[in-house]
């Protein structure tokens, strides 16, 4: 039984940023605070890889249950992993922030796009993952933002990136408003909720990304409340998207 939660690869994508965690910041506390900060992430934006895939490449009802097993696996080993990383990681400013120099820390940025590549080709190819308006979504939107912090705020611009979850939540539940026409119509569910969740995946990607690369990320990082209740918001679209997958197979 236990060795259905088992996995190679959910395992490796859910433990590779953790390296490039300890690549970026060359120092054993700093880069357990990031890992604590991106760990989350990374199985989510796991996670929804897997289900755009499931939903590319689905035939039948039979087939949706155990491809779901492994999709929800990074989040598994991400909750295991959390309580280690949170005992062990400190709010301490100097621990937020990457040594001197910005090569390595760009290098597991660069290094970590490079793998959500590869795992996107592999669960659905690139092309179901590339959408013009999730884009201007997620961009526009934290453009909108420095826009109005330049004229009508006084944060700091890394301040408006701490937005980047919720610009994303707002867009998936108009999203999901709207994609509930297509529950009767099994050819339009995937690649509606396939649309749906690169929504949730670039702003994923962005965050994770910024984590790696930036010098210092006490500006961006997330107090384990707003952690958890991310975590929990982000699950809530891709249990309503099994649902209207069942309902529309059904």
């Amino acid at each position: 039984m236990f060795m259905n939660l088992f996995d190679p690869a959910s395992l490796v994508w859910t433990l590779s940023p953790i390296l490039l965690a300890v690549i970026a910041t060359r120092n054993f506390q700093k880069a357990i605070n990031v890992s604590n900060q991106l760990v989350l992430d990374v199985a989510l934006l796991g996670m929804f890889i897997g289900i755009v895939g499931v939903m590319k490449n689905l035939e039948s009802a039979s087939e949706l249950v155990p491809k779901l097993q492994l999709v929800f696996l990074p989040i598994l080993y991400a909750l295991i992993l959390k309580g280690p990383l949170y005992m062990l990681s400190n709010k301490e400013s100097e621990d937020l922030a990457k040594p001197e120099g910005i090569g390595l820390p760009t290098i597991a940025g660069i290094a970590f796009l490079g793998l959500t590549a590869m795992a996107m080709n592999a669960a659905a190819g690139i092309g179901p993952f590339i959408d013009t308006s999730s884009i201007v979504v997620v961009f526009g939107g934290l453009l909108l933002l420095a826009l109005l912090n330049q004229f009508f705020g006084h944060e700091s611009y890394f301040k408006v990136l701490r937005l980047i979850h919720g610009i994303a939540v707002v867009a998936a539940v108009v999203g999901l408003i709207l994609m509930l026409r297509f529950v009767d119509d099994p050819d339009g569910v995937r690649p509606a909720f396939a649309i749906l969740y690169t929504v949730f995946i670039y702003s994923l990607m962005l965050r994770i990304t910024l984590l790696l690369s930036l010098p210092d990320i006490n500006e961006i990082s997330l107090s384990e409340t707003e952690q958890t209740f991310t975590t929990i918001v982000y699950m809530i679209a891709p249990l309503f998207g099994v649902w209207v997958l069942i309902s529309a197979f059904s």
